[in-house]
């Protein structure tokens, strides 16, 4: 591939606006809408995975409508009812490509 061939490439990720998906809380509250993980981003977040750290980095990244800092995910955490914030996770890691396997993390080690 050579070098415009690459730029072609990437250009065609450049203009693409994220596919949002909307997720209904179990608590009643607004549905939330969110996007997927970058490559990138999974990559990083798997250094923290399954960790409270984890789950704000996630739901701050990923979370479109409303926008949270990790700071304002930490205080959703301290006073949502859990399954709010699980199916949230769980919507994201679905839509990244990333599947659940009992007994495993979501998010696969290194040359999984």
């Amino acid at each position: 591939m050579d070098i415009n061939a690459g730029e072609a490439f990437l250009s065609l990720y450049a203009t693409d606006e994220p596919e949002t998906f909307e997720v209904k809380l179990p608590s009643g509250k607004p549905p939330v809408k969110v996007r997927a993980l970058t490559r990138l981003e999974a990559l990083n977040a798997r250094k923290e995975k399954e960790t409270p750290e984890f789950e704000q980095k996630l739901c701050a990244l990923c979370m479109v409508e409303p926008k949270l800092t990790e700071k304002q995910v930490a205080r959703w955490q301290e006073v949502s009812p859990a399954g709010d914030i699980e199916v949230v996770s769980r919507k994201v890691l679905e839509v990244s490509g990333f599947e659940e396997r009992p007994g495993k993390s979501s998010l696969p080690e290194v040359g999984e």
